[in-house]
């Protein structure tokens, strides 16, 4: 999901709003204070030793006391934890405004900051350990990505506010303005909903077992310590430029006492600009070296230091590095977040801030020693090159963390396999479900057991495994559940006692999974399907939801229209007069036929729609087709009647070849150059701008129909006149639409089909299906097999640009089919359909991956959220061969074999024997057969569609 997006994801949850705007404020103060009180101090000193005891007496409380604010974060309320520290910190603030006023002694002032600082060390573990609560750990990196965004506007405005008070006014202001920041914070915190705290038992342990606790965490959880000293060192280095910085701005510079602040300023602006990537980069697959090198980059600005003095090459390199350190920060805190305990986060955090802290101390303390020892530069030289040996020493160490979640997802397959089918597991990523099932438990139970009992309170959600259970509501029998089932949502969803009583009724396995834990999935996600049966939690797509069908296109799919009767769909069907799919009322397939005039113009199709469902009374829940002369038609009819759907300008654009090349080139994305024929002597012209090879084309069409590759010049009358001869509406309705052709450039590479599910923009799902090489010069398909065996870079990449390009032409709903290719200069968009692919792409799509494309484009044409859940690996493989005339004659035979060994085989579209037909001197041959077969592996699909193949057809010349 791009930032945006993510970011008011957060924003819409209204207690994690608070708190992240609390934050805010207060982080804006601590800045503000920050550079005032060093810039206060060196003014009144002129001493870099001065500058380092401030930072020390402002850092030292977190080493001291840190480890300890982490464990009041764990035993007390975390609300009350945030407020009572900032309203001390809002006191002690005003008592230290009052010292500088009367110009009391410097050592006052930074006892004053110690105490501060001390009141404040609960803070940071305290906020870290409720967000997960409030936006839940799905939504955790962006979180905490938008945590850090928010406080590093307080980087960039709190130091320039301070630099200006400095200079402008007295220098008690800028420390009573910090006391309001945390007056305005305490206030934003009292307005969060207090929850339950999820409590470990362990409360009655003393604090120091709890600290020693912490410690044992880091020590014991794989890539902690590495990552520690990441954050270490990057801490270390800007500890040490709290002192060198402030004497480099002064004397280097020239800026004055107020300097400082502006180089702090500039590192807030990179850390405001490292937040377009900070939550993609908190879910990145390379953690390891995310961290390391985004780390480094700040620690290697020692180095640009030492050897700059012009101002803006300064403020250029202190903004690279703010980017660089938060960066590092927000992906090292979420890994850590993401490897530790839940139970043992709190301490575990408090640790990590202390050894920061303890490094920020460490590094004001060595820039203090070397200032006096050696020079700036050198201590510049020695600081930084230490700090970036370390971080990248850390690399190796921490690369196994890459594989953690594969090896935790091996460990925990069985429990995540019945985990992820659950309402509470829907949509959430792959770690949530993995959390989730480490916290869940396999209760194997013998018959006569009363799992839960009506009227008891709700402690968790139960799925059963295997066997059965009875539930029974006042005595009586209400439903019987077997493998697949669960129960106990509504007594956690309403907060109530159980309404019904679930025993064992044979030896079963169920899985339990505690509230507590499923209280942690994202409030925003969909947790539960919007219709549920009830009393069995099971969902039904569309239980009595009329919807209507524009256009059904050919008999093939009729497959599409009974899976939607299953689904509780209610289907009326408009099309025009005479169409085979009128039988299927008969058949109770479809509730009802409406008929309406078709003649290729998508506004007036759909006016004729509208008034085929307006003269019968029909309003539909949802308007969907899955045929493409139709989905033009489809789109308007939907946004007249206010229905879901993509928007028509869209859908349109994606019909057109050509459109889709003009829209393309507008919005940026590489395509093919193409330009519009209407005649030969357009053509002529088109080649000499296109070149050879090109590709002639119809504008509008389907399945490779009319498209030839032209090599030369002297090809074009015989290409033009075949092409013209096949592009004809009297021929073929899909070129009602439009006969004009295309010329584009030709691509090279290997092309795919590519099937998404789309939601409000953001793309849920996608299939990959490789195309055989196509039988040039026409394009007509041979065949594909899914899973790719493609190199899987290349093949993300695509799916990339075709996941971009169908979010610029604003195509953000449901499923689309989209061909692309790999190509020597990267991906490329061949067509984009504004529907689900055709022939049987849903069926092998569920086969091998577990997704029903009919269900999504259900859900999505009413409005409904996407319930999907892909398998994580191929769960079989698909081989769909297009069988073509190897001669031209009268058809005499055409053997299918049927081997043993595949789980399903199906042959569509058999021509007759006796039939006249094509071969490929033709250039476009006639298909005798669409063969699709299913199997375990690709290895064993290969094997078989070639067992069944083996004998080609017999042509009688």
């Amino acid at each position: 999901m791009p930032a945006g997006g993510a970011y008011r994801e957060i924003l819409a949850i209204r207690d994690a709003r608070r708190l992240i705007a609390a934050s805010a404020v207060s982080q804006l103060g601590d800045w503000l204070f920050n550079a005032a009180l060093l810039g206060t101090v060196f003014a009144a000193t002129g001493s870099a030793r001065w500058v380092a005891a401030a930072t020390i007496c402002r850092l030292v409380p977190y080493v001291v006391f840190g480890p300890f604010g982490g464990v009041v974060a764990d035993r007390y309320d975390r609300r009350t934890v945030l407020l009572a520290g900032d309203l001390a910190r809002c006191l002690l603030m005003v008592a230290l405004a009052a010292v500088v006023k009367t110009d009391g002694p410097v050592a006052l002032v930074l006892v004053l900051t110690a105490l501060a600082s001390s009141a404040g060390t609960a803070e940071r573990p305290a906020a870290l350990a409720l967000l997960p609560r409030l936006v839940g750990e799905a939504r955790l990196g962006p979180a905490n990505a938008l945590l850090h965004t928010v406080q590093d506007l307080g980087v960039v405005v709190g130091p320039a506010i301070g630099a200006v008070l400095l200079a402008a006014g007295p220098d008690s202001v800028a420390f009573l303005v910090n006391g309001l920041t945390f007056a305005v914070s305490a206030a934003l915190i009292w307005t969060i909903r207090r929850r339950p705290a999820a409590t470990s038992g362990r409360t009655a342990e003393t604090a120091s077992l709890h600290v020693l606790e912490g410690l044992r965490t880091a020590r014991a959880t794989p890539f902690v310590v590495p990552l520690m000293i990441v954050i270490a060192m990057a801490e270390l280095t800007y500890g040490a430029q709290t002192v060198q910085l402030v004497v480099y701005a002064a004397r280097r510079l020239d800026l004055g006492a107020a300097g400082y602040g502006y180089l702090l300023t500039a590192g807030g602006v990179g850390a405001l600009l490292s937040a377009a990537v900070n939550p993609r980069l908190a879910t990145s697959s390379r953690v390891s070296g995310v961290v390391v090198v985004s780390g480094a980059l700040f620690c290697a600005t020692q180095l640009v230091y030492a050897g700059v003095s012009e101002l803006v090459v300064a403020l250029t390199v202190t903004l690279i590095g703010g980017a660089g350190f938060v960066a590092c920060e927000v992906v090292a805190e979420t890994a850590l977040a993401r490897v530790a305990p839940a139970d043992a986060l709190g301490r575990l955090m408090g640790v990590v801030e202390s050894v920061a802290v303890a490094a920020m101390v460490a590094g004001a303390l060595l820039a203090s020693l070397l200032l006096a020892s050696t020079s700036l530069r050198t201590s510049f030289l020695i600081l930084g090159g230490i700090a970036v040996l370390a971080t990248f020493g850390c690399l190796g160490w921490l690369r196994g963390l890459d594989a953690l979640s594969r090896r935790r997802a091996d460990a925990l397959a069985a429990r995540v396999a019945v985990v992820e089918r659950l309402p509470i597991a829907a949509g959430v990523p792959r770690l949530v479900l993995e959390q989730l099932a480490s916290a869940s438990q396999f209760c194997p139970l013998p018959d006569g057991v009363d799992v839960v009992v009506q009227g008891a309170p709700a402690h968790a959600f139960y799925a059963v495994v295997d066997g059965s259970v009875l539930v029974h509501r006042d005595g009586k029998d209400v439903a019987r559940l077997g493998p697949g089932d669960f129960f106990g949502e509504r007594g956690l969803l309403d907060n109530a006692p159980r309404n019904a009583t679930v025993t064992t009724v044979e030896p079963s396995t169920l899985l339990r999974l505690d509230a507590r834990c499923a209280w942690e999935v994202p409030a925003g996600g969909s947790a539960y399907p919007a219709r549920r049966r009830p009393g069995l939690g099971r969902s039904v797509s569309a239980p009595g939801a009329t919807v209507a069908v524009v256009s059904a296109g050919y008999p093939g799919k009729r497959r599409a229209y009974l899976r939607m009767a299953e689904l509780g769909a209610s289907l009326v069907i408009v099309d025009e007069p005479g169409h085979w799919s009128e039988s299927l009322v008969a058949e109770g397939v479809a509730a009802a036929w409406l008929s309406a005039p078709v003649d290729g113009d998508p506004d007036r199709d759909a006016q004729a729609v509208l008034a085929a469902l307006a003269g019968t009374g029909v309003r539909p829940d949802g308007v969907l087709t899955f045929w493409e002369d139709s989905v033009g038609v489809a789109a308007r009819v939907a946004a007249e009647l206010g229905l879901a759907g993509n928007p028509p300008e869209a859908v349109d654009a994606a019909r057109s070849k050509l459109r889709t090349r003009e829209l393309a080139a507008q919005l940026g994305l590489p395509a093919p150059r193409a330009q519009r024929v209407r005649s030969l002597d357009e053509l002529f012209a088109a080649a000499a701008d296109i070149g050879f090879p090109a590709v002639v084309k119809p504008e509008f069409g389907a399945r490779a129909a009319g498209c030839i590759r032209v090599d030369d010049l002297e090809s074009l009358p015989g290409v033009y006149t075949l092409v013209r001869r096949i592009v004809d509406p009297e021929l073929d309705v899909i070129f009602r639409a439009g006969n004009d052709l295309l010329l584009e450039e030709y691509l090279d590479g290997v092309e795919f089909d590519v099937d998404l599910v789309m939601q409000n923009g953001e793309c849920l799902f996608s299939s990959v299906s490789q195309n055989w090489p196509t039988a040039e010069p026409s394009f007509q398909e041979t065949g594909l097999h899914c899973p790719p065996d493609h190199d899987r870079k290349e093949v993300r990449r695509l799916v990339r640009h075709v996941v971009e390009t169908v979010r610029a032409f604003g195509l953000g709903q449901g499923a689309l089919h989209v061909e692309g290719k790999c190509t020597s200069r990267g991906p490329r968009i061949v067509e984009v359909n504004a529907r689900m692919g055709g022939g049987r792409v849903h069926e092998f799509v569920e086969a091998v991956w577990g997704v029903d494309l009919v269900e999504a484009q259900l859900q999505s044409c009413l409005g409904l959220p996407q319930n999907l859940r892909p398998s994580r690996r191929p769960q079989a493989a698909a081989v769909n061969v297009i069988v073509y005339a190897p001669a031209t004659g009268r058809l005499e035979a055409l053997p299918i074999g049927k081997p043993a060994g595949y789980l399903s085989l199906e042959v569509d579209d058999e021509v007759p024997i006796g039939t006249e037909i094509q071969g490929p001197e033709a250039v476009f041959a006639t298909a005798l057969a669409e063969v699709t077969l299913v199997a375990k592996d690709l290895r064993t699909a290969t094997a078989l569609i070639a067992e069944v193949l083996r004998d080609p057809p017999r042509v009688a010349r």
